[in-house]
């Protein structure tokens, strides 16, 4: 019977440990995707910046920005 038992308790711990291995893979590749979409959010403000002041940008599209931007 304790046999039984320890079989149940460990496959119980077994099966938490992989629950939690995948939870954290998760939020691991999750974290990255994130970083990845902040720096090329940042690159595309840059770039945008970067037309305006070459007059590149409609006056309506710099304001449009300048809104979103403050949101």
């Amino acid at each position: 019977m304790a046999e039984i038992s320890a079989a149940v308790v460990g496959g119980g711990f077994a099966l938490a440990a992989a629950g939690y291995t995948a939870a954290t893979g998760f939020t691991s590749r999750h974290e990255s995707m994130l970083a990845q979409q902040v720096a090329e959010l940042n690159r595309n403000i840059s770039n945008f910046e970067a037309a305006h002041k070459r007059k590149k940008v409609t006056k309506h599209n710099w304001q449009q920005f300048l809104i979103i931007r403050t949101e």
